[in-house]
Order: C-alpha cells, then sequence, then structure tokens
C-alpha cells in the first residue's frame, strides 16, 4: 500500500471509530507526534510501519 492510500485509510478509521492518534500510535509503536506528522503529510513512514497500521485499522474495523 502507499503512504497516501494508508493516510487516507488511518485519516477515515479515526473518524469514523472516534479512536485518537495515541492509541494507533501506541499500538504500532510509534509516537503520538510521528502518527501527527504522518497525517498531515510531513512525514513518511516505512512499509514495515504502513503495514502495521494497516493492519491495525483492517483488525478494529
Amino acid at each position: 500500500m502507499s503512504q497516501d492510500e494508508v493516510r487516507i485509510e488511518l485519516k477515515n478509521f479515526l473518524l469514523d471509530k472516534g479512536v485518537k492518534n495515541k492509541k494507533v500510535a501506541e499500538s504500532v509503536g510509534l509516537s503520538d507526534n510521528t502518527i501527527s506528522m504522518f497525517l498531515r503529510e510531513k512525514r513518511e513512514l516505512s512499509h514495515r510501519k504502513l503495514e502495521l497500521i494497516h493492519q491495525y485499522v483492517m483488525k478494529n474495523t
């Protein structure tokens, strides 16, 4: 999955489920700041981190 695909998926998940960035960050081993920067397109993540976020969203949808 691409950066943009995961970013959109995560934004939709956060809005739909009312989950906070911090919860996702803790679950995938990133800082809250990293997730925030990723969502604002200020940071790109490794393929492995993108996969972890995608898996987290799919598991919790």
